[in-house]
């Protein structure tokens, strides 16, 4: 999907929204999520920071992760994760929105 000009961070929480919530929707039981970005992956563990811009988000993914009975996530390098990387750049140049 294209969710237009944001950081790289806020990026990564967007895919980690969307796929929490496809996970929620197949009713997926355990859920190993790997992801690069450290700093998502801070929010995510983290309490909720209310005057950070994307409070709302990371309180919605939190949400969806309480669902499946366990969700693991991961840090992964960038190498190790071709194929994320490999949508994240197609999903630059297609229209906004989810395709």
């Amino acid at each position: 999907m294209n969710i237009g000009k944001y950081t790289i961070t806020i990026a990564e929480l967007w895919g980690f929204f969307v796929g929490m919530k496809l996970a929620v929707e197949m009713s997926i039981p355990y859920l190993v999520v790997e992801s690069d970005s450290s700093c998502a992956i801070h929010f995510l563990q983290s309490a909720v920071v209310e005057n950070h811009m994307e409070a709302s988000l990371v309180r919605s993914i939190k949400e969806l992760m309480t669902r499946p009975h366990r969700v693991v996530i991961r840090h992964v390098f960038r190498e190790a994760n071709q194929c994320a990387d490999a949508l994240a750049k197609h999903g630059q140049i297609i229209e906004k929105g989810i395709r």
